[in-house]
């Protein structure tokens, strides 16, 4: 099959069953694809054990990549928005308003405003919704979702499971918008899937009195740096600046991977929602990796 252009990359890296892969066809899991590795390619740090950032601390993180990772922010590389900012930029308030549900269900969002990209409401784990807001973001997505699967996928755990489940796709995708002057509270994720994904953000619009904590570190994380969290531990935001802030959230699945809780306590079983259950919950608290 012959080599696709860029602008034919879009249904692999967003809505086709199959993508060429390093020479071949190979099937995709479902989900949000990412684009065929051929195309934009961006190198970054073979085994991620120093992570340069010039915000702050960071914790360094090893090549494990669990979800729960010993760390709470990883710097995984920076993102030309320029492009993405602009679309932002263009969003009128009627579109900001039209997805509502998120801040109306949960009270630490109340402050916030959605756009949908890939989600749903039942927080499904496969078969992920793309809404019609995608087809406005789709080109100025590709750099951001590109770098953040080749990142988890390039691992040799990650090889491994990729050869049994498939590759991984994002189960979700949305823009969030804090307002200025307003917070996030702290809080932990408590739902399976969103156990089981790894949590990236991309700051699109911010400033310098924009506040992110996870567990005992702060950052001011800048427009265009691509950091994962670990969502596992508490969390917030504070916006303390005169003007609102804008991050793209994504969340990528690895087929197979299991928490590190799940490798714990029951290792011989595949990660689900009922084997999950208490541990997702935190009724058996996890201490895979306490901070220090």
């Amino acid at each position: 099959m012959a080599a696709l252009a860029v602008e034919s990359c879009l249904p692999c890296l967003l809505q086709s069953d199959v993508r060429p892969d390093r020479g071949g066809m190979q099937p995709r899991s479902n989900g949000i694809r990412r684009m065929c590795t051929h195309v934009l390619r961006m190198d970054t740090a073979a085994d991620f054990k120093i992570c340069s950032y010039d915000g702050g601390h960071i914790s360094i993180r090893s090549d494990g990549r669990n979800m729960n990772f010993p760390g709470n922010f990883f710097h995984i590389g920076n993102i030309d928005i320029a492009e993405l900012k602009d679309l932002v930029l263009d969003l009128t308030e009627e579109q900001w308003d039209s997805f509502s549900i998120r801040q109306k269900r949960y009270e630490v969002h109340q402050h916030t405003q959605t756009i949908g990209l890939v989600y749903d409401l039942d927080f499904r784990h496969s078969h992920p919704t793309r809404l019609p807001t995608l087809k406005i973001f789709e080109a100025a997505l590709r750099s951001a979702l590109y770098m953040a699967a080749d990142h988890f996928e390039e691992t040799e755990t990650a090889k491994r499971l990729i050869k049994e489940n498939g590759l991984g796709y994002f189960i979700r995708a949305s823009l969030v918008r804090l307002n200025a002057g307003c917070s996030i509270a702290e809080h932990q994720d408590l739902n399976f899937s969103l156990t089981h994904s790894h949590r990236v953000h991309l700051p699109v619009i911010t400033n310098d009195e924009i506040w992110f904590a996870v567990g005992s570190e702060t950052i001011n994380m800048r427009e265009g740096q691509l950091f994962e969290i670990n969502n596992r531990r508490k969390h917030s935001v504070h916006n303390k600046g005169s003007e609102d802030r804008v991050h793209l959230i994504l969340d990528f699945v690895l087929p197979g991977e299991q928490c590190c809780c799940g490798a714990k306590h029951h290792p011989q079983t595949r990660c689900s929602p009922q084997a999950c259950l208490e541990t997702v919950r935190l009724q058996v608290p996890c201490t895979c990796y306490p901070e220090v």
